[in-house]
């Protein structure tokens, strides 16, 4: 389990791995990012939810694994 500052540290690289993909994925790992940090872990839960759902729609398996690979990490946030 890591603490609040080494899961920024890991949103952080997720960050710069969507940067190279830009566009739609620099979006939704934007809003998973910006969530996280507002503290509403309800909402939060529900951006989790639909990022899982848009990940799942992307045609690009490398996009779609960093995706699913930072949902999975954030799931096992119990801030």
């Amino acid at each position: 389990m890591y603490d609040y500052d080494e899961y920024l540290d890991i949103l952080q690289d997720y960050y710069k791995e969507a940067e190279k993909y830009g566009g739609f994925v620099l979006e939704v790992v934007s809003t998973i990012i910006d969530s996280f940090v507002e503290d509403d872990f309800r909402t939060f839960e529900d951006v989790l939810d639909a990022a899982y759902e848009d990940a799942m729609d992307m045609p690009n398996g490398k996009q779609r694994m960093l995706l699913t690979a930072l949902i999975d990490e954030m799931i096992t946030y119990e801030g």
